[in-house]
């Protein structure tokens, strides 16, 4: 979701268990509680300009999540709130290969002093604008690679074909699950 407006910033403040970032393309790991501080939602949130995040929540919890956060939206215009799901596809690319194959298909610095963790960054991948979050769910190094949807198929390809001198693998969302627990990483 994209959460923008002048009241953005107070009202993912107000929602979130954790501190939000503070630096344009930093990103956080948070919750979102009940009033008796049980957990509602578990996510992340970037900050991509001065009243503008972007939160991402697992696929599983897609709509439960946006509801949630629907239902605190102030009624005042100071937010708007938009699911933009659709309009974004989401690559996974994770294990200790990961960065030189990302390296490989960008001109960007992917390095580990350019690119930190918990950052997010605009890259070109081949000829795909991508919204590149270094974060992983397995526990390895890892990048999600969020990018509008009609990119999809030439992503993959690219991913695909650079990545078969490092044995690249298909993985879904179950094996994502299992490494996951592997590695003691929870969810909600």
């Amino acid at each position: 979701y994209e959460v923008s407006g002048p009241g953005a910033k107070a009202f993912l403040d107000h929602l979130c268990a954790n501190k939000l970032p503070k630096g344009i393309g930093r990103m956080a790991l948070t919750q979102m509680c009940t009033h008796k501080g049980g957990i509602e939602c578990d996510l992340t949130v970037t900050k991509l300009g001065d009243d503008h995040y972007y939160v991402v929540s697992a696929a599983g919890t897609e709509n439960h999540d946006l509801a949630w956060i629907e239902r605190h939206v102030p009624d005042d215009g100071s937010v708007r709130l938009d699911n933009v799901t659709t309009h974004y596809g989401v690559l996974t690319i994770a294990g200790p290969r990961s960065r030189d194959l990302l390296q490989a298909l960008t001109r960007s610095d992917c390095s580990n002093d350019a690119f930190p963790f918990f950052r997010c960054r605009g890259l070109m991948v081949g000829m795909a604008p991508v919204r590149a979050l270094r974060v992983s769910y397995v526990g390895e190094l890892g990048y999600e690679l969020h990018h509008p949807i009609e990119y999809q198929r030439h992503l993959y390809d690219l991913l695909m074909a650079e990545g078969e001198k490092y044995d690249i693998v298909d993985f879904g969302y179950r094996a994502l699950d299992a490494m996951r627990l592997e590695k003691a990483y929870r969810l909600w």
